[in-house]
């Protein structure tokens, strides 16, 4: 018998400046059963670099498109607030769920991200099955072609 052919996993992007939190975030992650590649970096901005080679990338293999981004609001560089509102000024990412992982319950941050074009907004850490769900929800809308 021939397996029909899966498309691929979609990978998730992370951004985290604190290893020891992006490492707990893998582990979340992880737990939650999650088999999709996980791309991190602790730099946000390389993440702008990646997003726009990906933006070409896509184009001719949108199965490679990531389907989730988990996003830190203060990072040095580019804060999560700026990142959001570049990605969201790119059309090759109206898919992508963004959604922004913070230890501010800051109403106003909250409302900011929201405005800027977070999908979601979660106070770190979430459960492993939150995280799962999220993922998996992302994860099996079809990438655009």
């Amino acid at each position: 018998t021939v397996m029909p052919d899966t498309p691929p996993l979609r990978p998730i992007i992370i951004i985290e400046d604190e290893p020891d939190d992006l490492f707990l975030l893998r582990r979340l992650i992880e737990k939650g059963g999650v088999k999709n590649p996980v791309i991190t970096f602790l730099d946000s901005e390389d993440v702008r670099t990646f997003f726009s080679a990906q933006a070409i990338v896509q184009k001719k293999m949108p199965e490679f498109a990531p389907c989730l981004l988990f996003t830190d609001l203060k990072m040095p560089k580019i804060d999560g607030f700026e990142l959001l509102s570049w990605l969201r000024k790119q059309p090759a990412f109206d898919e992508l769920t963004i959604v922004v992982m913070s230890s501010s319950d800051r109403p106003e941050d909250v409302e900011r991200a929201e405005k800027l074009g977070a999908d979601h907004y979660l106070l770190k850490y979430p459960a492993p099955e939150t995280l799962a769900e999220l993922i998996n929800a992302a994860s099996s809308s079809e990438p655009v072609r």
